[in-house]
């Protein structure tokens, strides 16, 4: 969500967008939007509904770190989320604690009345294995706002708020490689049919 902290709570509704860049333009693409930050996001999550995350501007290099709680009410159906801004020696000493841990790369601006986040999700050797885009929106939103146009081309899935394509989830180089995997053959297998179809 945010890389600031501060807020008492807040409702959370986001959508996912799995993006794929075959053709390596979507840095420079995403270079040129104007009023982009560029995070070094570093994650690692305490238990189930708590995470701490480190933030790095690349262009500034300020870091700040931010204690995250979030969970769905039962009452209502939504996300809440309250951030609190940590010291670095908290989050050193937390972080040494957490089982899940990631590291992504973070694009975000603002187009088309929509805050946009890009994840580069990052192995240990730092080579990119994932892409996720996540509109930030309203809480009264219910549908996926088409991606915008700096995004469009990239876009090879819109699960928006289907399980599997959390940060958490996919933390997990092992789970997400095999997720795009098969996406990315889904559309193959869409698009030969739909030749077929064209050419009868």
């Amino acid at each position: 969500m945010s890389e600031t902290a501060g807020t008492d709570g807040f409702t959370e509704n986001e959508f996912n967008y799995v993006l794929a860049d075959p053709g390596g333009s979507l840095h420079a693409r995403l270079l040129g939007r104007p009023g982009l930050r560029r995070l070094d996001v570093v994650q690692g999550y305490v238990d189930d509904n708590t995470r701490i995350r480190r933030f790095r501007d690349l262009d500034s290099d300020e870091t700040s770190y931010v204690f995250s709680f979030k969970r769905r009410a039962a009452r209502s159906g939504k996300v809440r989320e309250i951030e609190r801004a940590i010291d670095r020696e908290t989050f050193e000493d937390l972080f040494a604690e957490c089982a899940i841990r990631l590291r992504k790369t973070r694009y975000a601006f603002a187009e088309g009345g929509v805050h946009w986040d890009v994840d580069v999700f990052l192995n240990r050797k730092g080579k990119a294995y994932f892409v996720k885009a996540e509109a930030e929106v309203g809480p009264e939103v219910e549908t996926a706002p088409e991606p915008c146009d700096t995004l469009a081309p990239f876009v090879v899935a819109t699960p928006g708020k289907r399980k599997g394509f959390s940060s958490r989830r996919l933390a997990d180089e092992g789970y997400a490689r095999p997720l795009l995997k098969g996406i990315l053959e889904a559309n193959e297998r869409r698009e030969r049919r739909a030749g077929l179809r064209l050419a009868a």
